[in-house]
């Protein structure tokens, strides 16, 4: 099997490939599956990324909550290699961060202690359909969730489907990964 390095870059690529207009067409889709979703339709919380790149798009996704009043959380993360989050007013609140990664600048953040059966949106570089992800490989989701009791939703792109990646004990299942043609279910 390959390393988790080889894999990132060859995942990474793949979705790299996709074009802006195929990435928009796919998050569209993989949206609509989402919010079909009873465990995300029912959550008044929910702890999101904020897509950059290539990344299944989240902006939208943000939109809709926040116009549906639901809370969203943001990630910051810190240099403890912990993940922090904040309340979400709204997009123009965000400024790139540590990895350019957008989150609120100190001095709009509103810290907040996520809910523990919060849904949590997660990125993903590859993914099996038995839950496993591989990240960035700085495991930061990887330590959040490690104590998160709240359903974990991964999304992706099926071009960053494998039948299995490597894990080791820190790695952290997801309970779901949503792509633009199916529901993977951890098993």
């Amino acid at each position: 099997m390959k390393s988790k390095s080889e894999l990132k870059k060859e995942y990474l690529s793949r979705r790299d490939g996709l074009s802006r207009a195929e990435i928009l067409g796919k998050s569209q889709s993989i949206r609509e599956r989402l919010a079909a979703l009873p465990e995300f339709a029912s959550a008044q919380q929910v702890l999101t990324y904020v897509s950059m790149g290539s990344e299944v798009e989240t902006h939208d996704l943000i939109r809709a909550l926040l116009k549906g009043r639901r809370t969203v959380l943001v990630p910051i993360a810190e240099d403890d290699r912990t993940l922090h989050w904040a309340r979400l007013g709204g997009l123009e609140d965000l400024e790139p961060g540590a990895f350019g990664v957008l989150e609120p600048p100190p001095d709009r953040r509103r810290p907040v202690e996520p809910p523990g059966d919060a849904v949590v949106i997660v990125p993903c570089v590859a993914f099996a359909p038995s839950g496993h992800r591989l990240g960035h490989g700085k495991g930061y989701f990887d330590r959040f969730l490690a104590d998160h009791r709240g359903t974990s939703i991964g999304l992706a792109f099926e071009t960053q489907k494998t039948e299995r990646l490597p894990s080791e004990s820190h790695d952290v299942p997801l309970d779901i990964v949503v792509t633009e043609s199916a529901c993977y279910r951890k098993v």
